[in-house]
């Protein structure tokens, strides 16, 4: 089974070594990938990709093309690769675009994604982040056919996931990889007979969610402590961060913890740290108090 793999992040790495080359049925044709800062329809300066792969060497190891893909100059230069190449399978592994349907139609099968949620449910941008912002206790993947929606395809597979309520984003974020390694190494050999599932989704039980921008990141002090410290784990490094402004400074949380302290300060009200381990105390809308770990102060410019 001949792939083309597009992906242009860590996600995408790990399964391609842990999953792609080790199986026997699958021959890598070749990878689209791009540079690690993009311009892309949600943001009107380039974005730089947080968990960004390079793939260059990666193409040297196996002996296959790598193409960079620039939405300055379409996809007329991959188009006709693909074309040429013809593959079985397009798998789409932590990608920002959406792949033209003369792209899809290039490969035998068509084109295969996972997406980092239960779908039908967290559609769209940022689904782990999503979902930890909105307090779900589990999430998980799903491996399913690309089309000319919004992760609407049929599903083929889906593993899930669970949140703890201390985790941040990267701890949920890597074992969204790991589970979907495993589903790969399940799933390739099926479709390589012709034995995969295919599910068409209950669009009923869609939601959908935007991209998340790092002007997304501020801090409404009105909300509960536990909405702000899952606002603030749900966008942690490698993210621009949860942030507030306070005396003249931009202040970026990384990690926190809910206290069982109250205060009748206003809310947004910065208290002093008063043990070892604290950068501060921060008083939340509903009076319980959220104590700050780490966290970095920046000048506003």
């Amino acid at each position: 089974m001949d792939i083309v793999l597009f992906s242009s992040t860590n996600f995408g790495l790990r399964c391609f070594r842990e999953a792609i080359v080790p199986c026997p049925e699958v021959n890598l044709a070749g990878i689209v990938t791009t540079r690690n800062t993009i311009n892309i329809s949600y943001s009107k300066t380039p974005v730089t990709i947080r968990t960004h792969a390079d793939f260059s060497l990666v193409g040297k190891d196996i002996a296959a093309p790598v193409l960079f893909f620039d939405s300055s100059r379409g996809w007329t230069e991959i188009s006709q690769w693909l074309e040429e190449l013809k593959p079985t399978l397009i798998l789409v592994l932590g990608w920002y675009y959406m792949i033209p349907k003369e792209i899809l139609r290039t490969a035998l099968i068509g084109a295969l994604g996972i997406h980092a949620s239960m779908l039908p449910k967290y559609r769209g941008g940022a689904p782990i982040s999503w979902a930890i912002i909105n307090g779900e206790c589990e999430t998980g993947v799903t491996l399913f056919h690309i089309g000319e929606g919004i992760d609407t395809g049929d599903i083929v597979a889906q593993r899930r996931v669970i949140i703890r309520d201390m985790e941040s984003w990267c701890q949920v974020y890597d074992r969204a990889t790991w589970e979907s390694i495993i589903m790969l190494r399940e799933q390739l050999p099926l479709l390589q007979s012709g034995h995969a599932q295919r599910i068409p989704q209950d669009t009923s039980l869609a939601t959908l969610f935007p991209q998340r921008s790092p002007q997304d990141g501020q801090i409404d002090w009105r909300w509960s402590c536990k909405r702000i410290h899952d606002f603030i784990r749900a966008q942690t490094k490698p993210y621009p961060g949860a942030f507030t402004f306070s005396s003249g400074v931009k202040i970026i949380f990384w990690s926190g913890v809910p206290s069982s302290e109250t205060s009748n300060e206003p809310p947004g009200t910065m208290l002093a740290a008063r043990n070892i381990g604290e950068d501060s105390r921060w008083v939340c809308g509903d009076g319980c108090v959220l104590i700050v770990h780490h966290k970095t102060i920046e000048a506003i410019t």
